[in-house]
């Protein structure tokens, strides 16, 4: 059986503690995330199965930039960065056929497909 390459590329690294401390630079939101459904920052909540997301899209609402990240922590813990609250805005989880969750396109209200429904015939008489 193949092993992973579990060698850390220190290059790799570097790109992404840069790419975190820009993060901090240019003015990230920083995000609280409470139990397993809300998040929370600059005073609004938001409450669902991928609250970050949902938060992402209160946040474009309530006019913030779409182009700033948002670093989302439980505690003193960065747990989850989102490059830009309008690339979050823009996403949502799905499970796909096996049950798995996936991001996916956010889609207009009412643009998914609908669940099946059996017709009825009408009894004869």
């Amino acid at each position: 059986m193949a092993r992973a390459n579990t060698a850390r590329n220190p290059d790799t690294e570097l790109s992404e503690a840069k790419r975190f401390l820009t993060a901090l630079e240019t003015g990230a939101i920083r995000a609280e995330l409470i139990g397993s459904n809300t998040c929370s920052a600059l005073d609004i909540t938001a409450r669902g199965h991928a609250p970050v997301l949902a938060l992402c899209q209160l946040l474009i609402e309530a006019g913030h930039d779409p182009n700033r990240p948002l670093l989302a922590y439980r505690g003193d813990t960065l747990c989850l960065r989102v490059r830009s609250i309008g690339e979050g805005a823009a996403l949502a989880v799905e499970d796909n056929r096996r049950g798995t969750p996936r991001f996916r396109r956010r889609r207009a209200r009412g643009a998914g497909a609908a669940p099946y429904v059996a017709q009825i015939r009408k009894a004869r008489v």
